[in-house]
């Protein structure tokens, strides 16, 4: 009896080794098997022409506000529509619209400022010399100035030509003419400054083929 108990303990025990053999094999394999970062003192070269290093690129840039500083409303007639490409009112047998001479200015908002940082991994994989060489790229925007909405004055004129008396006159016959231009004065323009992180990956393989380090840190 004591014999057969020694014995399946002993199986038990062969059984638990496998296993846990098993696992390492498997946690090795999974160590291999994966990217290793390639740290930002090291380059990597790969065959005769690859050349692996992370680098960052920042560029800024000035950027502008385009607003409208001034404008010149002139009421046209026609007696035929204009379908939808032409914005008009029907008032007494006649289709009325507007023309719209505008101009332009620029205010300076702030610097932005885009920065591109390019990250390597490496992970050598078979028998043989091969290796796959990932690049993420990462892609960052900041702003030095607030955004959200902004709101400019323009200064208008309105020229009702002889079909009314006057801009007064116009409004009360045909307030819907009225309606399709802006008299108040102000315009609003929105900033945006939320231009959202974005990552991009791309990977190489090369096979066969010889690869090494070198720290980009010269030896004193």
């Amino acid at each position: 009896m004591k014999r057969i108990l020694i014995l399946i303990l002993a199986a038990l025990m062969l059984l638990a080794c496998t296993a846990c053999d098993g696992a390492k094999e498997k946690t090795d394999a999974a160590e291999i098997n994966r990217f290793i970062p390639l740290e930002n003192d090291v380059t990597l070269y790969v065959g005769a022409n690859g050349v692996f290093t992370n680098y960052e690129i920042e560029n800024k840039t000035e950027e502008y506000l385009t607003y409208l500083s001034s404008v010149t409303y002139t009421l046209r007639r026609s007696s035929y529509s204009f379908g939808e490409d032409i914005p008009f009112v029907e008032y007494d047998g006649y289709y009325y619209y507007w023309e719209a001479d505008n101009i332009y200015e620029e205010i300076l908002l702030g610097e932005r400022t885009v920065k591109n940082t390019y990250e390597y991994a490496y992970m050598p994989y078979g028998e043989k010399n091969n290796i796959n060489v990932r690049l993420t790229r990462t892609t960052e925007t900041t702003y030095d100035y607030e955004g959200g909405f902004i709101s400019k004055d323009f200064d208008y004129t309105v020229d009702v030509g002889y079909y009314f008396d006057s801009w007064s006159e116009l409004r009360m016959l045909c307030p819907d003419l009225a309606k399709h231009i802006n008299t108040t004065g102000t315009k609003k323009y929105y900033v945006d400054v939320t231009t959202p992180t974005s990552v991009s990956y791309n990977t190489d393989s090369f096979t066969e083929t010889y690869y090494y380090f070198e720290n980009n840190v010269a030896a004193e």
